[in-house]
């Protein structure tokens, strides 16, 4: 209906009269038998007979709520009628021509052992139609000859594309060969973690094919909407994880809606908190967002260790996990909001004995407390020393905080960027900070009756000594914003989204890890 509306041939009226559109001009078409895709009868050419009728609801970024109804049935002479409002804001974004409105992703069953150079605009049109089999490796060229003639250093598409595809695919390479004066086919080829020869793209696994295809249609086309279908077919559960998160964090940046079907937990275990989930039973929504997530449950099955976190957002802590393949594919991430919805030792117990040989391990941040309230915490919670994990600055974000790290993801000398930078940052932090004083507050409450208890001056002197405990959340922002006066350009972005080879963060969490495993 939307690739219709779109054509040039159709033209937006308020009367409630078609444009006639010729089969051979459509982008989509499900069936030669078109008529017959109705769910009510054949789609005909009288003014009763039976048609497709769309009603199109959006919120505008001004927050305006708008509305368009389109329809589309038979026409004469075999082919379409098409119904598109006029003067509408929906009507403008689907036939806006500087954008991609929407693609289709349909499940692949393999590609072409050979695949001839095609035109753009044939590309263009098979790959809106969902026709993916037939042109991945042209749209792979595209991305290549895009990033070759990119002027900006920012504009690297392929390169994205490949970032992304590792994400879900540990360690993915690209080799996209093509001379238009001497070959006839594209040559495309990949290599993977372990690998250390090329292999032609026709070898690939489905779900592989499919993992490129998605983020190959996203970085290209940059659509407004994203059709998906079974996402996850094909891909270990802990590659779904990850795909479904990297989805996400590409959507975000090129500013696409997706909506994909998906039977796995795994899929719906890493749906970010504001995706809307639609539970369907017999083609009727039922249930609740929140209903669909919990009984989808926690698919425990090929898991051996259980994280409960404090946090709700989890990006975090799985970039962290991330850095250890071997163990991250064990652990299940079980977020609880706030360290007071923590299990104690007893009722940690009783989850362990439910769930078997699946160990837990629960995660606390620091919150500014000294190594002697760590342990004055794990003795009232009941839990043991291999039953937690207590970040050793005042949260996550603060393994994220340090030169070392910043100036890999930067790209720049380590001295100059603390010298630039750091001090600044550093500068900033006191004992008077209201959040460092409410935080010191709640650690007083773990000293037994009769224990002495630390100053806020005394406090803030031992955490700073050791280059922690007064970083939290809000210095990740702040030091984006020094780096990016400092140096210009967009990189400091990636800060606490990327780490980069050769650094490894939170080495407690791996210990921590082990130790529970064992």
């Amino acid at each position: 209906m939307v690739q219709s509306a779109r054509h040039s041939s159709v033209e937006p009226n308020n009367s409630d009269t078609g444009s006639t559109l010729s089969l051979n001009d459509a982008t989509y078409i499900p069936s030669p038998s078109y008529k017959d895709a109705g769910n009510d009868g054949v789609f005909g050419n009288f003014k009763a007979s039976p048609r497709m009728d769309v009603m199109l609801k959006a919120t505008a970024s001004n927050g305006d709520n708008e509305t368009a109804k389109l329809w589309l049935k038979a026409a004469r002479n075999e082919g379409l009628s098409v119904q598109v409002p006029s003067a509408n804001a929906i009507t403008s974004a689907i036939r806006d021509r500087d954008r991609e409105f929407s693609t289709y992703i349909p499940g692949l069953a393999g590609i072409p052992l050979s695949e001839e150079r095609r035109a753009t605009s044939i590309v263009l049109r098979q790959a809106a139609a969902g026709d993916a089999n037939t042109v991945l490796r042209n749209v792979l060229l595209l991305l290549k000859q895009a990033e070759d003639a990119a002027i900006a250093h920012d504009e690297a598409p392929l390169s994205e594309l490949t970032e992304r595809v590792s994400a879900a695919i540990r360690g993915t390479e690209f080799r996209i060969l093509f001379d238009d004066q001497s070959d006839y086919t594209i040559s495309a080829q990949f290599k993977t973690a372990g690998m250390t020869d090329w292999r032609p793209l026709e070898l690939a696994g489905i779900g592989f094919l499919q993992t490129i295809q998605i983020f190959a249609y996203i970085v290209f086309f940059k659509p407004r909407l994203l059709l998906i279908d079974e996402p996850d077919s094909h891909l270990h559960p802990d590659a779904q994880g990850r795909l479904i998160r990297e989805i996400a964090s590409a959507s975000e940046k090129h500013d696409c809606q997706v909506i994909l079907t998906t039977h796995s937990p795994s899929v719906m275990r890493a749906l970010p908190d504001q995706a809307n989930v639609i539970w369907m039973k017999d083609g009727t929504r039922v249930g609740n967002s929140d209903a669909a997530r919990q009984q989808m449950g926690w698919g425990l099955l090929d898991k051996e260790l259980v994280l409960l976190t404090e946090d709700q957002d989890t990006d975090m802590l799985r970039l962290l996990l991330g850095q250890w393949p071997e163990l991250e594919r064990r652990i299940a991430i079980w977020p609880l909001s706030g360290c007071g919805n923590l299990p104690k030792g007893a009722v940690l117990n009783s989850l362990q004995a439910l769930f078997g040989n699946v160990r837990t391990l629960v995660h606390r941040d620091g919150d500014m407390m000294l190594d002697i309230e760590k342990e004055h915490w794990r003795k009232n919670w009941g839990l043991k020393p291999e039953q937690s994990w207590i970040t050793q600055g005042a949260d996550i974000e603060s393994y994220f905080v340090c030169p070392n790290y910043c100036a890999a993801v930067m790209g720049v000398d380590q001295a100059q960027l603390e010298d630039r930078v750091f001090k600044v940052l550093n500068a900033t932090a006191s004992a008077d900070n209201n959040d460092f004083k409410k935080k010191r507050k709640a650690a007083k409450e773990l000293y037994p009756d009769g224990d002495a208890t630390p100053g806020h001056a005394d406090a803030f002197n031992d955490l700073s000594a050791k280059g922690i405990g007064f970083v939290r959340k809000k210095a990740i922002n702040k030091l984006r914003s020094l780096i990016q006066k400092a140096y210009g350009g967009n990189q400091e972005a990636n800060i606490g989204k990327v780490i980069p080879k050769g650094i490894e963060l939170a080495p407690d969490l791996k210990r921590a890890i082990e130790a529970a495993l064992q």
